[in-house]
């Protein structure tokens, strides 16, 4: 071999490759690869002679990357590669490894030197050469090989693809796998171990060409029988082909398609391989290969059977309409069909959106609804499950066929509703795994998305027609039957209550607390018209934990609604005393009772629900007094006292909150303040009225009213130059029908209460800046603002103040604010609070 330029990489710990320099490579006659330096270095006695020192062995696997590259791992573990300048020499030095391989191979010992020498015009026998990938015929003396040079050429792309090709070329996998039955019989472990790696790696290549050739009824049994032995567990063989040969396709009635047939057989080995023979070994790519695989196998299925195979499939249901049907000396009954409906439910369950909607339509239309007044009764519990888990795959579809199914039954006077027989199983099946099914599947179903609020649209209400007429049917028929164990319940069997009983009391107030939040009016209605709170509230005393959590997660949900409806009947049913009593009979302990009670005040205390923390402070403290390890009621208590606190606002700058309050007088109004005691001793009579309007007429806004335009003189807030107080900004109009009332004596106080009500009452035009008036008067509450003729507050500190706009109609220029002349009482001659 001539030498031939090339340059030596190494790979690092960080995964990089390292030159290490340029040279020139050539073999010598002891199969030594050696690469001098191209310019050698200065003389060093710790640097070597040569650039690289690599022996070819027959351990060592070389591998061919793209045309230029030769890449291999030393007995020490680092990765080395040769990079070469021409794809010339590449080729030659490959041709020269690969001769002396096949060699090594062939030795006994590996050693070379006792091997006869051969020719370059000598035929190779039973090699195979695969852009540059070579596997030898499989036998027991080569089967190392491969497994060497596949697990080489498996850890790139390039090699994979390579290999890929290499493996469908000239039946090597139905060469290799005659090769189980001899190593089996030659009790040849390590063999069967090499065999076994050589078919992962086949399975790892993620081809689909492969793939379907490995599931071939003549390979397939062959392929698992080699999986069975594994090198990592030597003492732990499975026994993969005793299952496989077990499980036998069962035909209902003979599939007229063919190729659907095969599909089914294809996509249950598939998943036999997925999810038992390799599921410990299996990487995300191959894993996603084969659920890729069964996807589509699936698709093609379910797409037959509600098109061609429409007809097999009314055949199918319609043998359950009989005790069993015979065709061709084939016995078909009803236990198998469900079984059958099952599985195939379960497929359609994993398909796009608009393929499982014409499943479900199909099987509706040939009657599959009907088949649950013999399923969910029958005595075999594993034809209930199959039934339930039916049901289950229809209402993650789509509920509303269920309910439309309901209502098509009560059109058709149908002796038993599906949702009755629902709430009946679900009362009397002994199962109570099946129990719960049961219970979410009735959730489910009560789960109808309605809208709350009052507001709601028509677009709204019509977008689920059957909505409304389903929820009176279960409130009106069904409600009462499902909340029956919880109805049945009092003190003395509350003792005694047995499991069965107790996990239906469970059950039912799950279902309670979802129709709380989901249904609105209807669930309140019902909740505030029956004897349920009572009942439940019994359940706070049974002794099973889990019954206790139930009605307290019942209540929870209620008191989350914020809603007076609820928290009257609470409070008229003393829910609270009973929570507590729960509560205190925790002992303290932390566990989940006890914080679940917990979370109840917490809850109200955050949220501030101003009538159960009264009720709670008042009613209930001393039940909670002593409770000091948490500060959930102490923080309660304080809550409370804090509602108790009068809120005041102050004027101006001044703080009135730190001004004595006066009380009102028995008849309503209030004293004056020494500000608008001097601001009323003040001359006002109409010659000043005048003189101030005259003085302001040409800058302000003018009243028209009653034919009389009527200005206003605004009085800015500020110390004015005669007084050292703040005062509020202040509004005086001159003598006019809507003016300020100016009364002579104090003996007129009952007209002056009347006038001021019937102003209360009444519209006050405003005038906007382009003077026009609005006739309504709608209240604001929450800033300051200086006193109105219109309305008083119900505390000497406490103010509202008013927006004079009509409905959406934005004042440009600001507020102008009217003065009132005395306080006038927080409520009106109709007793409303006007705070």
């Amino acid at each position: 071999m001539e030498r031939q330029r090339v340059k030596v990489y190494q790979l690092d710990s960080e995964g990089v490759w390292e030159d290490k320099g340029t040279g020139s490579v050539a073999v010598n006659e002891l199969v030594w690869i050696h690469v001098a330096y191209e310019n050698p270095p200065e003389q060093d006695e710790k640097r070597p002679d040569l650039l690289l020192k690599t022996k070819i062995k027959r351990d060592v696997d070389f591998i061919r990357q793209q045309d230029t590259l030769i890449v291999w791992t030393e007995e020490d573990g680092t990765d080395m590669a040769l990079s070469f300048q021409e794809q010339a020499g590449c080729n030659e030095l490959w041709n020269t490894i690969r001769d002396i391989k096949r060699k090594l191979n062939g030795s006994p010992d590996g050693n070379i030197d006792n091997l006869p020498q051969t020719t370059e015009e000598e035929p190779v026998q039973d090699e195979r050469k695969v852009g540059g990938l070579v596997l030898s015929k499989p036998s027991m003396a080569s089967i190392k090989e491969i497994e060497e040079v596949m697990f080489a050429s498996s850890k790139g792309a390039y090699g994979r693809g390579q290999l890929s090709r290499a493996v469908m070329q000239d039946n090597f996998i139905a060469e290799l796998l005659p090769l189980l039955e001899m190593c089996e019989d030659m009790e040849s472990l390590d063999e069967l171990y090499s065999l076994s790696h050589i078919v992962k790696m086949i399975v790892f290549l993620n081809d689909s060409k492969i793939y379907e050739y490995l599931l071939q009824d003549e390979i397939f049994p062959s392929i698992i029988g080699l999986l069975e032995y594994d090198r990592e567990y030597p003492s732990a063989k499975s026994n993969y082909r005793q299952q496989t040969s077990s499980a036998k396709f069962k035909q209902l009635l003979p599939i007229p398609d063919a190729s659907i047939s095969a599909k089914i057989t294809q996509t249950y080995r598939l998943q036999f391989l997925r999810d038992t023979a390799l599921a410990r070994m299996l990487d995300d790519a191959t894993f996603s290969a084969m659920n890729s695989m069964v996807f589509f196998n699936q698709v093609d299925i379910i797409s037959w059977f509600v098109g061609a195979g429409e007809d097999y499939l009314s055949k199918v249901i319609g043998v359950l309409n009989e005790e069993d049907i015979g065709e061709e000396g084939l016995s078909v009954k009803r236990d198998d069909v469900v079984l059958f409906l099952h599985e195939l439910s379960g497929v359609a369950k994993g398909m796009q959106v608009s393929l499982r909607a014409n499943y479900y339509r199909t099987m509706a239309k040939l009657g599959l609804f009907a088949i649950f007044d013999y399923t969910l009764v029958h005595d075999d519990i594993k034809i209930r499950l199959a039934a339930a888990a039916i049901l289950t795959s229809i209402l993650d579809h789509d509920p509303s066929l269920v309910r439309s199914f309901c209502l098509a039954q009560l059109k058709q006077k149908q002796p038993q509703l599906l949702i009755s027989l629902l709430i009946q199983r679900f009362l009397n099946d002994p199962d109570p795994g099946l129990q719960s099914q049961l219970c979410e599947l009735i959730r489910t179903i009560l789960e109808t998305d309605e809208i709350t609020g009052t507001a709601i649209s028509a677009s709204a209400v019509s977008s689920d027609s059957d909505v409304d007429d389903f929820l009176n049917l279960f409130y009106d028929k069904c409600v009462d039957s499902l909340v029956s164990p919880v109805l049945a319940v009092d003190s003395e069997n509350l003792d005694s209550l047995e499991s069965t009983a107790a996990s239906h009391c469970s059950h039912i107030c799950e279902i309670l607390a979802f129709t709380v939040k989901s249904h609105s009016y209807r669930s309140k209605y019902y909740i505030l018209g029956s004897a349920i709170t009572s009942k439940i509230l019994l359940l706070l005393r049974a002794k099973e934990t889990y019954v206790k959590l139930a009605a307290l997660r019942f209540f929870r949900t209620c008191i989350g609604m914020k809603d007076e409806f609820y928290n009257r009947h609470l409070l008229k049913h003393d829910v609270f005393g009973s929570i507590l009593a729960c509560f205190r009979a925790t002992n303290g302990k932390y566990n989940l009772l006890n914080s679940a009670c917990l979370d109840i005040f917490e809850f109200i205390r955050k949220e501030n629900i101003k009538s159960l923390i009264t009720n709670l402070v008042q009613s209930h403290k001393s039940q909670f007094a002593d409770v000091t390890y948490v500060d959930t009621f102490k923080n309660l208590v304080l809550r409370y006292e804090q509602n108790q606190e009068v809120p005041s606002a102050g004027l101006g700058a001044d703080d009135e909150s730190s001004k004595p309050v006066e009380k009102a007088k028995p008849d309503g109004w209030g004293r004056m303040d020494n500000d608008e005691e001097a601001y009323f001793n003040d001359s006002d009579d109409e010659d000043s009225g005048s003189t101030d309007s005259a003085t302001n007429s040409n800058n302000l806004p003018r009243s028209t009213t009653g034919g009389k335009t009527v200005p206003l003189v605004i009085v800015a807030s500020g110390p004015p130059p005669s007084s050292g107080k703040n005062r509020p900004p202040t509004v005086k109009r001159s003598a006019s029908p809507l003016g300020l009332v100016d009364y002579e004596d104090d003996d007129e106080e009952d007209d002056m209460f009347s006038a001021a009500v019937k102003r209360a009452t009444s519209p006050i035009s405003f005038i906007s800046k382009n003077g026009s008036s609005s006739p309504s008067l709608s209240a604001k509450e929450g800033s300051p603002a200086p006193n109105n003729p219109s309305n008083g507050s119900g505390n000497a500190s406490g103010k509202i103040s008013f927006s004079l706009n009509k409905g959406g109609i934005q004042q440009q220029n600001p507020i102008i604010k009217r003065r009132r002349t005395d306080s006038f009482s927080g409520e009106d001659e109709s007793g409303m609070d006007t705070n």
